[in-house]
């Protein structure tokens, strides 16, 4: 059955007999408990009982509170609270619904306060906690860095289609780290939301069924966090700078390079993802700064798991 914008849509409540026939086409894949199948651009959505609208053209996931469809340029929308955002993955959707719906920076939103505030978003990925903090009246501007190409092009595209909050939002196609460099890095665009300097893991390989053909070598940019920083001050001097820091790995050069230029404390608040299990001493060292410093241990979340939060709020 093919509906109008959808590559295949297949309802497992149609007569037996089509069920048969389509079973020995090979067009029909059978799953307990599932109504709806279908393959929408490179995505394969396994629903739990949504809604298809085929007047519209869109498909409601109602268990992850959004509604997706294919646009005129043949991008996959998720839309959900009032924004758009450009998906291509399972992993793309888990981060809609994780940001937006499962709000794990709400500790930063909670800072967002009379003051201006700047959204200092390092690790943007595919752009979805850079829109939702540019959807706050609070925040004047957000400055978003994410090194791989199709990442940052697909962040691209989702500001375009919120055109509300885009004019605050300066996306940059390159990392943060302690010096200028290039790297040449694995990178899959499955599995964007765990990219970073390191080889794409056993685990994540297995998770997000990737082949040979799903990865492939990237030439990454970085540049240094703390001239970065520093203008990003000079260029708003009156706003308050709320950071989100999530680069796999990263983060400790760009913490050092920070602390080395005097610039910590120009953050008001801040959640930082951290790897390699330096919590405690990444915890320290803010509290000497005069910082609020709150470590989650073992948090797992959509798309990573055996990391630590890092909450800070300057005192």
């Amino acid at each position: 059955m093919i509906y109008p914008n959808f590559r295949r849509v297949l309802i497992n409540r149609v007569p037996h007999w089509l069920r048969r026939l389509a079973r020995l086409a090979k067009l029909w894949v059978h799953i307990p408990n599932i109504h709806l199948l279908l393959t929408l651009g490179n995505l394969e959505i396994w629903p739990f009982g949504e809604t298809y609208n085929p007047k519209l053209g869109s498909l409601t996931l109602k268990n992850y509170e959004m509604v997706v469809f294919l646009d005129t340029k043949g991008h996959l929308i998720a839309e959900t609270q009032g924004l758009r955002i450009v998906v291509e993955s399972e992993q793309d959707i888990l981060t809609v619904r994780e940001v937006i719906n499962q709000r794990p920076y709400d500790f930063l939103y909670q800072k967002l306060c009379a003051d201006p505030v700047v959204f200092w978003d390092v690790g943007m990925n595919i752009g979805v906690t850079s829109l939702l903090f540019a959807s706050h009246p609070k925040v004047i501007k957000v400055y978003g860095y994410e090194p791989f190409a199709h990442t940052f092009a697909c962040a691209t595209e989702t500001f375009l289609l919120n055109p509300l909050f885009q004019h605050k939002i300066c996306a940059y196609n390159y990392g943060l780290a302690d010096r200028e460099a290039e790297h040449v890095v694995e990178y899959s665009w499955k599995n964007k939301a765990s990219m970073g300097q390191e080889t794409i893991s056993t685990s994540a390989r297995s998770k997000f069924s990737l082949t040979s053909s799903d990865i492939s070598l990237e030439t990454i940019s970085v540049k240094d966090a703390a001239s970065t920083l520093r203008t990003i001050v000079h260029e708003n001097p009156n706003a308050k700078i709320v950071a989100k820091i999530d680069c796999e790995g990263a983060e400790y050069k760009i913490i050092t390079a920070l602390e080395k230029a005097g610039l910590l404390t120009f953050l008001w608040a801040g959640m930082i993802e951290l790897h390699q299990g330096r919590g405690a001493e990444m915890k320290h060292l803010f509290e000497a700064l005069g910082f609020r410093a709150d470590l989650h241990e073992d948090v797992s979340g959509a798309e990573t798991s055996g990391f630590q939060m890092l909450q800070l709020e300057r005192c």
